[in-house]
């Protein structure tokens, strides 16, 4: 676990070898420790901290159900119980042969999203009045290559009554993976609450009337191209009726 996480007072950990919250960062680091594809998050306020690691194992429990997996847990962790797991760490971090990894090309400037993601999601948070979301970082490693970060964003109190977690893709570039999950909540977000936005990307614009203008050339061009074949082809017609030779 990084030592950036040591200023937070509270460390939720979701997918280690016991998970809970936790208030000292050697305690939590030790349940990350040879555990593979582990999830936390790092946290100031203990009644946060708590919220959205219910709701975060809430929703591995909801999708361990769409998978068919079974592994005995509910919502407040066991039960009431305290919560601790056993099981699923692993002595080395194993291959991984496919994840869904965000483009190259969507990383280019010329794609790039002016405004943030983010910003945009605790916006839609704030005017529906309800909790904002927290994001668990997790990390994977293809072979060599790595680490690959990805992001769970879970909505804390099921404000809606229904689950409202999403999985980012993964990128090399952790903010680009946390972006990506904030899309993709904001996404959510929009759909149940019925909002809209309303943002003119000028940038996007220009780049689209470019584009746009190239394409314009190019057909003036083939419509050029068309009509001196058609000249030609009407020329070979007449000289043909007209029983000239050729």
């Amino acid at each position: 676990m990084e030592e950036n996480m040591k200023r937070f007072l509270f460390i939720a950990i979701t997918k280690g070898h016991k998970p809970g919250v936790y208030t000292s960062w050697e305690e939590a680091n030790q349940q990350v420790v040879d555990y593979t594809f582990t999830e936390f998050h790092g946290f100031n306020s203990f009644k946060h901290a708590c919220s959205c690691f219910k709701s975060r194992m809430s929703s591995i429990c909801a999708e361990k159900d769409r998978t068919g997996e079974t592994g005995g847990l509910t919502p407040d962790g066991c039960g009431g119980k305290r919560l601790a797991i056993s099981g699923g760490g692993y002595p080395c971090r194993p291959i991984v042969s496919w994840l869904p990894v965000i483009p190259t090309e969507e990383l280019n400037a010329d794609f790039a999203v002016v405004s943030s993601m983010e910003e945009w999601l605790l916006k839609v948070c704030l005017e529906a009045e309800i909790p904002c979301p927290c994001f668990f970082k997790v990390e994977r490693f293809v072979g060599e290559q790595g680490p690959f970060f990805g992001f769970m964003a879970v909505i804390p109190g099921h404000p809606f009554e229904i689950e409202l977690f999403v999985t980012s893709r993964f990128s090399m570039v952790e903010k680009a993976a946390r972006e990506d999950a904030a899309y993709e909540m904001l996404c959510v977000l929009l759909d149940v609450t019925g909002k809209e936005i309303r943002d003119y990307n000028y940038r996007k614009a220009k780049l689209l009337g470019d584009s746009n203008n190239a394409l314009r050339a190019r057909v003036g061009q083939l419509e050029e191209s068309y009509e001196k074949l058609k000249a030609s082809y009407d020329s070979l017609v007449r000289r043909h009726v007209k029983g000239e030779r050729f």
